[in-house]
């Protein structure tokens, strides 16, 4: 298929987000019977080239365009790389493809901290009462 171009969005991507991976057919060709695949290109743990269980929608008001949703809570940290794949084939071909990195989540840490004692709670008159 030529003229195909695999675009995607947010790059980098942080873990537990969602990519959006657009698939543009610029010669009008239809995109039936290919898939979308991803290949975990470099990363701490490899894993095999797997279909991406998504479909992507037609965007509005452009027909040979195509977003696909796909979250990235499953992914570790690493290189990923989308390419297309003739239907039932995962071997590498040279039609489309772009990579994309998968960046570790932020972890925030909320305390719940006060200036100092509060004079009128129960606790600190305990504490503090003269005898």
């Amino acid at each position: 298929m030529k003229g195909v171009e695999i675009s995607v969005e947010p790059n980098p991507v942080r873990q537990n987000e969602a990519v959006t991976i657009t698939v543009s057919t610029h010669d009008g060709g239809d995109p039936t019977g290919w898939l979308l695949r991803l290949v975990a290109a470099e990363g701490p743990i490899k894993l095999p080239p797997r279909r991406l269980d998504a479909y992507g929608d037609p965007r509005q008001g452009k027909a040979d365009t195509y977003d696909c949703k796909v979250s990235t809570v499953t992914f570790e940290p690493g290189d990923y790389l989308v390419d297309l794949s003739p239907k039932g084939s995962f071997d590498p071909l040279e039609i489309a493809s772009k990579r994309f990195t998968v960046v570790p989540q932020r972890i925030v840490i909320a305390t719940a901290g006060t200036t100092g004692p509060d004079p009128n709670s129960a606790l600190f008159k305990s504490l503090h009462r003269q005898s």
